[in-house]
């Protein structure tokens, strides 16, 4: 086998030209949906080519959002103008999954991914700002705060996986088995089963393309220990959905607390794991309502 193909199935790349094509319809699609003043960027860093969305202009301290795993930066569609009146919001496609960010480098270890992380943060300029993630965002979004605290003024977190406590062994099943073998019919099923509500169809669609269309080679969410949790001291927002078949909320609730006792938690009864997607209003609110006061 050629070097060049070697090192291609070493990292996250379209199955083919078609599966690629049929990804990049419905993810246009997806972005139709973003308000009208969103600009895209592209910064160069030595895992490869980063895109991100920004939206707003303020002088609040901006904020970055993670997506999820097969989300794509569409994960926080229903966010983002409602954050981005007050501030200027960065949404990035992450580095290894579905998107439009291109990997050139391997992202095998925590490591790896923090360090892309802060080559794109030292690329936007930003000496201090908030940091949002959701789902396995919210794990690097943990992560990235554990080496680089100085610059985080709060960690906003939706449903974060593998961090705070483990993720389920159903969910671990169900996905590999969804991702890896399918077919359509059982990827649509985990979806609706992950999110405890009937989900927008086009975000739907392209979380089912993400998974069926892109291999995924990165690393895994892995668990993060209590002494490394414990070091992470930033304001802290956290949001839960009861009905979240990836974790139990109810124990991420009361070992957070006993991690951080000052913690901001909210465990909404309804909610799944796609909470701030599920109830955008209310996550909105707390999101901006726990950022204005720490900028005042």
């Amino acid at each position: 086998m050629k070097r060049r193909e070697k090192k291609k199935q070493m990292l996250g790349h379209f199955k083919n030209e078609t599966a690629k094509n049929r990804f990049f319809s419905l993810y246009d699609d997806a972005l139709s949906q973003w308000p009208a003043s969103t600009t895209m960027m592209s910064l160069e860093t030595s895992f490869g080519t980063t895109k991100l969305y920004t939206y707003g202009a303020s002088k609040q301290t901006p904020l970055i959002l993670l997506h999820g795993l097969n989300a794509t930066s569409n994960d926080w569609v229903n966010n983002l103008e409602a954050i981005g009146n007050e501030r200027t919001v960065y949404v990035i496609d992450m580095l290894g999954d579905a998107g439009k960010s291109e990997q050139t480098d391997s992202v095998h270890l925590p490591e790896d991914a923090v360090s892309w992380l802060s080559e794109v943060v030292g690329q936007l300029h930003l000496t201090a700002f908030h940091l949002g993630g959701t789902s396995y965002g919210g794990w690097l979004a943990l992560r990235y705060t554990r080496e680089h605290a100085s610059r985080v003024k709060s960690l906003l977190l939706t449903e974060p996986a593998q961090a705070i406590v483990r993720l389920s062994l159903l969910f671990w099943a169900k996905l590999l088995w969804a991702q890896l073998i399918g077919p359509d019919a059982m990827r649509k099923r985990l979806y609706k089963w992950m999110c405890a509500y009937s989900p927008d169809p086009l975000q739907e669609k392209l979380s089912v393309s993400a998974m069926r269309d892109f291999r995924m080679l990165r690393t895994p969410p892995l668990y993060m220990k209590k002494q490394e949790l414990e070091s992470i001291q930033v304001p802290l927002l956290l949001v839960l959905g009861m009905r979240s078949p990836v974790h139990s909320a109810r124990r991420m609730r009361k070992r957070a607390l006993s991690l951080w006792p000052n913690a901001a938690i909210h465990l909404f009864k309804e909610g799944g794991h796609r909470v701030h997607a599920q109830l955008p209003h209310e996550t909105n609110k707390l999101m901006k309502d726990f950022m204005e006061k720490l900028d005042d």
